[in-house]
């Protein structure tokens, strides 16, 4: 474990949380939590874990069920309530 990632959160049996997503009701947005220091490359490969995971554990068939879902939800203007901050 680097330096920069002894200051993330970690379970009782020292599993590191690499990617964690919320929702919070009552400000009306997502929440996504990255282990510190974690670049785009190590987002993109704890999403392919997952995907994987959903593939070993017969959940979906191919990893196109989940990528063509995720192009859906960024291209469809009904799915618009993730958006840039202007700011």
């Amino acid at each position: 474990m680097n330096n920069e990632q002894q200051n993330v959160a970690t379970t009782p049996d020292d599993k590191v949380i690499l990617m964690a997503v919320a929702f919070s009701e009552s400000k009306n947005s997502y929440i996504v939590d990255l282990a510190k220091g974690s670049n785009v490359a190590e987002t993109a490969f704890a999403m392919s874990v997952v995907i994987k995971c959903l593939m070993k554990d017969g959940i979906i068939k191919s990893p196109t069920d989940v990528t063509d879902l995720i192009n859906k939800y960024l291209n469809d203007p009904q799915y618009e309530e993730v958006k840039e901050d202007a700011n």
